[in-house]
């Protein structure tokens, strides 16, 4: 691997050759890490802490493994020296593994949802809530009764917590409504 990259820079540096390999390279592999990272935090939000919508979750996938695939194809094409057949083969070995790393992280996160693992070392709240630990910041929610209600969030109407509870989905903290047609407890 050093010796590909010394390649790829000796020939960057050499005036008698007129491409460039690292003006691909080192775009290509930032865009592609920026890519996957985003992919990473779409499928954290989605996932573990559902503040974005399914259905919303799959285009931004599609968005970020579209912009992930290109990013790495011109990383590969400049780390191949412009060998397209090489390119192509370190492309599907770089999105095999990028695509493995998102799904696998997907699959986890789910599993523990389901499994109501608190993944953020905080400890459970009085009723067994997840508190989110010290994940809380990355999660983008935190406990109403700290400071009052989370602005721009639906609260509920019986606890403030910041989620607008339903009959089919009721509040987390208090359980509000207990019943279809149930008014708040204030």
């Amino acid at each position: 691997m050093r010796e590909r990259a010394r390649l790829v820079v000796a020939t960057d540096r050499d005036p008698s050759i007129p491409r460039r390999p690292l003006h691909l390279v080192i775009p290509g592999a930032l865009v592609a890490l920026a890519a996957l990272t985003a992919a990473i935090v779409v499928v954290w939000r989605t996932w573990w802490t559902e503040s974005i919508p399914v259905p919303t979750a799959g285009w931004l996938l599609v968005i970020c493994g579209s912009i992930f695939i290109v990013a790495t194809f011109l990383f590969s094409y400049g780390w191949r020296l412009y060998d397209v057949k090489g390119a192509v083969l370190l492309t599907l070995l770089l999105v095999f593994f990028g695509v493995a790393i998102v799904a696998i992280l997907a699959l986890v996160l789910i599993a523990l949802k389901e499994a109501d693992v608190d993944v953020g070392g905080g400890g459970a709240g009085d009723d067994g809530e997840r508190d989110g630990g010290w994940l809380r910041g990355l999660s983008g929610s935190r406990d109403a009764g700290q400071d009052g209600p989370v602005s721009g969030y639906p609260t509920c109407p019986s606890c403030a917590y910041p989620v607008l509870p339903t009959s089919e989905y009721p509040c987390p903290r208090c359980g509000w409504p207990k019943r279809p047609g149930d008014r708040p407890a204030n």
